[in-house]
């Protein structure tokens, strides 16, 4: 079996996807797969990048290049994360694995929206509980319910 069908097979195991799903998720023939996957030929580039894509992997790495096998993105904070977190759940991926490429990038998008919705919250809980803050008498409860009526008063 040549590195190419190994690491076929590595990614399909690990994303809980079966000959049939990548056929469905690359358009790539069942013949065409079959083959890829028994090692009697080796996929072109185009279709390396579509088994992939389907896969979640790192086209070089399935390629049989020395390459890590996760896809490495880049965040805002310059953060590394892998496309698939340890905590994500078996349900998530499941799903997430059965995504086309478009709709992978639309959820992506998706959560990086809910995260900016909820940073930008956060933020906005800071500065509402910023007038409590005060350091020149201690502050109750109730001057913290009063500030938080005026602070959401529409009228104000």
């Amino acid at each position: 079996m040549n590195i190419i069908a190994e690491r076929l097979r590595i990614g399909m195991e690990l994303r809980g996807l079966r000959q049939n799903d990548l056929v469905d998720l690359t358009g790539i023939s069942k013949g065409a797969v079959s083959s890829y996957l028994s090692g009697r030929y080796v996929p072109k580039q185009n279709n390396i990048d579509l088994l992939a894509d389907a896969l979640r992997v790192n086209p070089s790495w399935l390629a049989g290049h020395d390459a890590p096998m996760e896809i490495i993105d880049f965040v805002a904070d310059s953060a590394k994360i892998s496309t698939f977190p340890s905590d994500m759940t078996d349900e998530i991926r499941y799903y997430y694995g059965r995504l086309t490429s478009a709709n992978r990038n639309n959820a992506d998008r998706y959560i990086k929206n809910l995260y900016d919705i909820q940073s930008m919250q956060e933020e906005n809980d800071l500065l509402l509980n910023a007038a409590h803050q005060r350091t020149d008498i201690p502050v109750t409860e109730e001057m913290c319910e009063h500030d938080n009526t005026i602070m959401n008063d529409e009228n104000f």
